[in-house]
Parts: C-alpha cells; structure tokens; sequence
C-alpha cells in the first residue's frame, strides 16, 4: 500500500496541474486510498472524478461522478498524470464550470 504522504503529494501535483491548466475552479483531496477532484458549487463540494489506487503498484483506477453525484466507474487505469490527461483531453464536460 502507498504512503498516505506519498498519496496526498500526488494530490496537490494533480491540483497544481489543474491550475497551470486554467482548471482553478477544481481542487484535490485524499479521501482514504481516492484522490477525489471536486469544484464547490454554492458552498457545496461537487465531486468530479475519483482516482482510487488500485492495491498492486501505483496505478489509479478513474470514476466519474453522475448528475446524481454516484460515482460510475470506467474502464480506464493508469498513473494520475495519465489520467488527469485523459479527462482534460477526452472528457472535458467532467472538468468544466458550472
């Protein structure tokens, strides 16, 4: 199992990320082995996608929040670099202001 500090640095990377990329309005926290990105939305967070690690190794497996905000799993794994870059260039609507 990682590191929890190891964990919570790989958020704040993915949140710094987020802010180079013009994605401000979303930020990151460690909830057990998820990386959750979320935005708030009337003094409410609205999660967004999940990167949950996976218990070999350092991969994540990626969610996604319905309109319902039930997480949807996907088939997608990988590091939370390759993942982040999914979402921005694949599935943007999961990313974008309300």
């Amino acid at each position: 199992m990682m590191n929890p500090l190891i964990l919570e640095g790989i958020g704040e990377e993915l949140e710094d990320t987020l802010q180079e990329q013009g994605l401000g309005h979303l930020c990151v926290r460690k909830h057990g082995t998820h990386l959750i990105i979320y935005s708030m939305e009337e003094g409410e967070r609205t999660n967004r996608a999940r990167f949950s690690l996976e218990k070999k190794g350092r991969l994540f497996q990626l969610g996604v929040a319905n309109t319902s905000g039930r997480w949807e799993a996907t088939p997608y794994t990988g590091t939370a670099r390759e993942l982040l870059a999914l979402l921005v260039d694949q599935f943007p609507f999961v990313l974008d202001e309300f």
